[in-house]
């Protein structure tokens, strides 16, 4: 008869313990996460350069066949307009008709790294971009008296670094990081 109570006993002091274990082992894992630490020596990893680079070489002729480069740029207009008395002061400034070209000179910056770990999988993708040059027009007219110009600029290499979060316990994807770094010399002629 004490058997049967003492299987119980220890089916049930079995299960808390395996219960307890589960939960130091995760606890740890979610606070590395949680406190922005290096996701290396957890879950899987890989890198992925071939397959950023075999992407880069498909996207560039997609970006030539399309006619994305030259890519246009939005026109910009700024300016105020303010009467005090019986004169109104104004300033205006239009930059338009402007275009950038040069996205096809992108190529991978550095080892390309993916991590697997707790059914999140975070990507991070430094991309370099070397000469890319916009032209502009611009208009500056103060009390509708100014000039008329173009503006040339060139940039000529600047690194985009994307880090991002599949969550798939959630189906959310998190961007831990955007930034522009490694940014070269720029010049600009009006």
């Amino acid at each position: 008869m004490y058997k049967k109570y003492i299987a119980i006993v220890l089916s049930v002091l079995l299960s808390a313990a395996e219960a307890n274990s589960v939960a130091y082992k995760e606890k740890p894992a979610l606070e590395l996460l949680q406190d922005g630490k290096s996701w290396e020596g957890l879950g899987l990893s890989a890198k992925v350069n071939d397959y950023v680079d075999n992407t880069i070489s498909m996207i560039v002729p997609f970006i030539e066949t399309h006619g994305l480069d030259p890519m246009p740029l939005p026109d910009v207009v700024e300016g105020f307009e303010v009467r005090p008395l019986l004169i109104t002061y104004s300033a205006w400034l239009k930059i338009h008709n402007g275009s950038m070209r040069g996205l096809v000179n992108v190529a991978r910056s550095g080892d390309q790294n993916v991590y697997y770990f707790a059914k999140m999988l975070r990507v991070r993708l430094r991309l370099q971009f070397r000469n890319l040059e916009f032209v502009y027009r611009y208009l500056v007219k103060v009390m509708n008296i100014g000039p008329t110009g173009g503006i040339v600029g060139s940039l000529n290499r600047f690194v985009v670094t994307v880090d991002l979060l599949f969550d798939f316990n959630n189906d959310e994807i998190h961007l831990q990081e955007f930034s522009l770094t490694d940014i070269g010399y720029a010049y600009i002629i009006l």
